[in-house]
């Protein structure tokens, strides 16, 4: 069965493009962003349609909540295609919907999707350059403004490799298994970056219309029994050499190995 599309328009790719100069993205970098090809990139802007399973995507390369609506030019919410990821998607972590509700699970879905498809596009993007070029050296790149500044010239291609194994892994254990664990800094902030890439898609998403209380997003950091990683790599802290979370110990295990 092909993808279903959401239905384009001259006045839809006039805002995709609008949109993309005001947050002064070249069509190579928002298509980056996006996780697809220029060249694509190219006919949404001329008004193409878009397959549903790229819109998440676009929208957050945009910085939008969904896709302006073609008629009214209001935002029309990505609720449909979030609505369709269930217990059938190959990832699907029951123990995530059984424990923090659907909303958990399906971040866990697209948020890992997401994060795959950046990491593919950096290592691509890596792969030309010389030995030891780190992603703030590539001309565009999504992790470059998701990752802790301090250590930024190690992000290299064997890093970048590192942490897509590790997404992969979880991807691998979700469907199976009743939880994660994370033993390394480099697990947690796996664990931490997949909540990030779904949040903007999630923010203001209901399913089947429940309006109780939104917690969401707090499933990562319960499973890592802590905020220490927010603390320590995202609060402009300086982490010393020898600190549990400096870069040299990420691949290190250190949390529950007993």
């Amino acid at each position: 069965m092909p993808p279903r599309t959401n239905a384009g328009s001259t006045k839809l790719g006039a805002s995709i493009r609008a949109q993309r100069i005001a947050l002064g993205l070249t069509i190579e970098e928002a298509a980056l962003k996006a996780g697809v090809g220029t060249k694509t990139w190219c006919r949404y802007e001329s008004g193409s349609s878009i397959r549903s399973d790229k819109v998440l995507g676009v929208c957050k390369a945009l910085g939008w909540l969904g896709l302006p609506d073609n008629e009214k030019g209001e935002k029309k919410e990505t609720a449909s295609y979030l609505d369709t990821i269930d217990e059938s998607d190959e990832v699907w972590p029951a123990w995530l919907n059984e424990l923090y509700g659907r909303k958990a699970a399906v971040s866990f879905v697209v948020g890992s999707d997401l994060l795959l498809d950046y990491l593919k596009e950096d290592l691509l993007a890596l792969s030309s350059k010389p030995r030891g070029t780190h992603i703030g050296e590539l001309g565009a790149s999504w992790l470059d403004g998701d990752l802790p500044e301090q250590f930024k010239t190690r992000y290299d291609y064997e890093f970048v490799f590192a942490l897509l194994c590790v997404v992969e892994k979880y991807r691998k254990q979700a469907r199976f298994a009743q939880g994660f664990t994370a033993h390394t800094v480099l697990d947690e902030l796996a664990l931490y970056l997949i909540v990030e890439e779904s949040r903007i898609c999630l923010a203001e998403w209901c399913p089947d219309g429940s309006d109780e209380e939104d917690r969401w997003d707090e499933w990562a950091s319960d499973v890592r029994d802590d905020e220490d990683l927010e603390w320590a790599l995202f609060s402009d802290q300086f982490v010393s050499p020898g600190d549990v979370y400096h870069f040299d110990n990420w691949l290190t295990p250190q949390f529950y190995l007993s």
